[in-house]
């Protein structure tokens, strides 16, 4: 390069630098694409300021390829230190205008994100995403830096959502052996965070203090009305913010942070939307927070927001919402060992704002695969006790003959003896024994007792 420069003219060196090959690349976006070697891209584009005029120099670090990236874009993704995307950004703030420059840096590619977009996703420290932020601030009216916040990609992912599954790139990148840019494409493809290495992830994440910057930002520059529907906004999957913090900031703290803070700023109304929001696998922040959150205190604390923020009959709704796969959030409680305790406060909950009926169905209902509580909970609840008093609430609730039938529902393992059998204590089998004694038919109680095939139990009895 260093040759090329010595043996041309100024002219002939910046039409050499322009010049785009394959896929309308130049030299720049090669560069910063394929070469790890920030350094050298960053020796271009000072190559560039000296033998360039500013309106020239600016038509260059514009031009993009055929996939609407320019420079700027590629560094983003594809220099994941930081360093070089920041240098890149100074030089060119010295010779365009504010404007102008706040106009580069919300320029979309053909997958309609923006700077912003690809630096939540590939950079690998997070402090460069606040970084850029600061410099649109800086060069960007307010209300642009609002627009700027709320600039949605074609798949309706805004940077809220692509910051809060930003922590996990790295460790999806070293365990399947991906690039960082691969892993992200990864996220991103699969509902930004539905990638089953996500369930291995370490609790100890980094990125919530940099989603909640983000937020306080937002807010410094929208309307309140504006700031709710920018926190509620779905991606093309249906999901929030909320939701996709809550299956990858594990720390739960972000989590509660988020709400806290943005319901300082927000309508009851709105509140109450977001929390009641399921994306397209009908899962509200409950089911998320069941599901991924590693204990049940955040799952308690946003039961504690529903309360505040809806109504009895709402929040009654709310409790008992089912995903797709008919699992409302009992299910995932009953299916994870450390949430007995949680799982009982949340039925008592249920119970308190339910009518009778609607309280014997919300303990009723089954998934497709699972069953009913009754199920998971005599696979996987293991204090002693947890499963009598779940019958106990079934027992007072129910009709002789709905609690006969939820005793006697079956799923591919078997009914609730079968699997109390192998996997409880001797004497709760035997309590439910009792129960079913009390309310079935003899005959329905005697084909009870056959489908889990204990002859010692009937030859006793």
């Amino acid at each position: 390069m260093e040759y090329g420069k010595r043996c041309m003219t100024s002219e002939e060196f910046a039409a050499w630098l322009q010049a785009q090959q394959n896929e309308d690349k130049n030299v720049l976006h090669v560069w910063s694409q394929f070469q790890a070697d920030g350094v050298t891209l960053i020796k271009l584009v000072e190559y560039g300021i000296e033998c360039m005029s500013p309106e020239l120099l600016w038509t260059w670090l514009r031009t993009h390829n055929n996939e609407q990236r320019n420079v700027l874009h590629l560094c983003a993704e594809y220099q994941e230190d930081g360093e070089t995307l920041l240098k890149l950004v100074e030089h060119t703030k010295e010779f365009v205008s504010r404007e102008v420059f706040g106009e580069w840096l919300q320029t979309k590619d053909m997958n309609g994100w923006n700077t912003m977009h690809l630096c939540a996703l590939h950079q690998s420290d997070e402090a460069t995403l606040l970084k850029l932020v600061e410099y649109g601030k800086e060069s960007m009216t307010s209300e642009v830096v609002g627009l700027w916040l709320q600039a949605r990609g074609n798949n309706g992912e805004n940077v809220l959502h692509l910051c809060a599954c930003m922590s996990f790139v790295q460790y999806v990148a070293d365990e399947s052996s991906r690039s960082r840019s691969e892993a992200a494409e990864l996220l991103v493809d699969d509902n930004l965070a539905d990638w089953n290495l996500l369930d291995y992830c370490s609790p100890h994440q980094t990125i919530g203090g940099t989603l909640l910057k983000l937020v306080e930002y937002g807010n410094e520059c929208m309307t309140s009305e504006v700031f709710g529907k920018w926190l509620q906004e779905k991606t093309m999957h249906g999901s929030n913010v909320l939701h996709v913090s809550a299956k990858c900031l594990r720390d739960g703290e972000t989590l509660l942070q988020l709400i806290e803070y943005s319901t300082r700023y927000m309508t009851v109304d709105m509140v109450g939307a977001w929390l009641q929001a399921q994306s397209n696998d009908g899962w509200n922040v409950l089911h998320f927070c069941a599901r991924f959150q590693p204990d049940g205190r955040t799952l308690l604390k946003f039961v504690e927001y529903g309360r505040q923020y809806m109504t009895r009959e709402v929040f009654g709704g709310w409790l008992q919402a089912q995903g797709n796969d008919g699992s409302n959030v009992l299910h995932f409680c009953s299916g994870r060992a450390s949430y007995g305790g949680t799982l009982l406060i949340l039925v008592e909950h249920g119970r308190r704002c339910l009518t009778t009926a609607d309280f014997g169905a919300w303990l009723q209902a089954q998934t497709i695969e699972d069953g009913s509580i009754l199920h998971l909970c005599a696979q996987f609840q293991r204090e002693k006790g947890m499963l009598e008093r779940l019958v106990d609430y079934g027992k007072q609730c129910m009709t002789g003959e709905d609690f006969g039938a939820w005793l006697r529902a079956q799923t591919g393992e078997g009914n609730v003896l079968l699997l109390c059998k192998e996997h409880q204590d001797r004497g709760t089998y035997e309590k439910l024994v009792e129960y079913g004694k009390q309310c079935m038919t003899s005959e329905d109680f005697w084909a009870w007792l056959r489908e889990q095939c204990d002859e010692d139990w009937i030859t006793d009895q």
